[in-house]
């Protein structure tokens, strides 16, 4: 019997190793559990995401600037959240910016799942325009990805489901109607959620060659960066592999990098220091204005939005902004 207490993470991490000294059998016990906890943690995640967004149908307004920002200035986007919310808001329209299909969001090529039996020509699917928009790097993966879950998936099919509907799906689903119901139909052939769960070691899904190119894209991006901000990512220092990252792709000049954390106020002292001495002290210019509740909101609605009326309507969605005086 396994008993997993403590921390979760270092349990995770010990079932998805092989491990020398169990039997081949237990480590294949052990992994089966793994990829049933992977799972799970997908499921958790897909059923907050069918609730409706902060009790409503529509996007709001400092989200839907933020994706127009990106779209506009075609910023490196890199997540390491496994929810699709930055896909749905993109696949609908809004005045700055056209729909972008999540496919044409990611760097790397998925199979559209309805695909999987190939009872649909798949020219009828993937002839579509390319559009000039911002790159979504979805470095732990994506609840509407899927593999095989081998241990060994190098130069495997990756298939993605799209995301359709915007904000309102999740109401529409309530009601019965699923814009992705045909894709998930398509995945009940044995196909894992390929996410990345919170595993110290991460190794194994580094093998698909596809997988290595993203983190190889992001990095090279992180290198070309003029700007980061880093929006809600307080850099664990068990995150051996960001820190890593953030700090070998680094841009050969020291660039601005704005801390963007709900840490209250008295502590952005403190993670500033905390991303200097896990990144390294001359990597980037590390710097903190925005901490605590709604700081996300409030630096979109400072920052990247410049029409007036825009800006008013982004502060009225902000229930954190509307009793604050606004900044000259």
């Amino acid at each position: 019997m396994i008993k997993i207490k403590g921390n979760f993470e270092k349990a995770l991490t010990f079932l998805a190793s092989a491990k020398p000294w169990v039997s081949e059998a237990e480590n294949l016990r052990h992994r089966a559990l793994y990829l049933e906890l992977t799972n799970a943690i997908r499921r958790v995640i897909w059923d907050k995401s069918r609730d409706p967004v902060c009790g409503t149908d529509t996007t709001p307004v400092w989200l839907d600037s933020l994706i127009a920002y990106w779209h506009e200035h075609r910023c490196a986007v890199i997540t390491l959240n496994y929810d699709t919310l930055i896909e749905l808001v993109a696949s609908t329209t809004y005045k700055k910016r056209p729909e972008v299909p999540a496919n044409q969001l990611y760097p790397i090529r998925f199979t559209p799942a309805v695909l999987q039996n190939g009872s649909i020509q798949i020219g009828s699917i993937m002839a579509e325009v390319p559009i000039e928009t911002f790159k979504l790097f979805k470095l732990h993966g994506s609840i509407n990805w899927f593999y095989s879950g081998r241990s060994d998936f190098f130069g495997e099919e990756l298939f993605c489901v799209p995301c359709n509907g915007g904000l309102a799906a999740p109401w529409h689903r309530a009601n019965g109607i699923d814009p992705d119901q045909v894709d998930w139909l398509r995945l009940n052939s044995g196909k894992t959620s390929l996410i990345i769960p919170p595993t110290l070691d991460k190794s194994v899904f580094f093998q698909h060659e596809a997988l290595r190119s993203m983190w190889f894209q992001a990095g090279e991006a992180l290198k070309r960066a003029t700007r980061v901000v880093c929006l809600g990512y307080s850099l664990p220092s068990s995150d051996l592999t960001m820190a890593q990252f953030s700090k070998n792709c680094a841009p050969q000049n020291a660039v601005p990098f704005e801390i963007v954390d709900l840490s209250e106020k008295a502590e952005c002292e403190s993670k500033v220091e905390h991303f200097r001495r896990v990144i390294g002290e001359d990597t980037y210019e590390f710097r903190q204005k925005y901490s605590g509740d709604g700081c996300i909101q409030k630096y979109v609605v400072e920052n990247l939005i410049h029409d007036p009326e825009e800006k008013s309507h982004a502060r009225m969605d902000c229930h954190y902004l509307r009793s604050q005086p606004e900044e000259p």
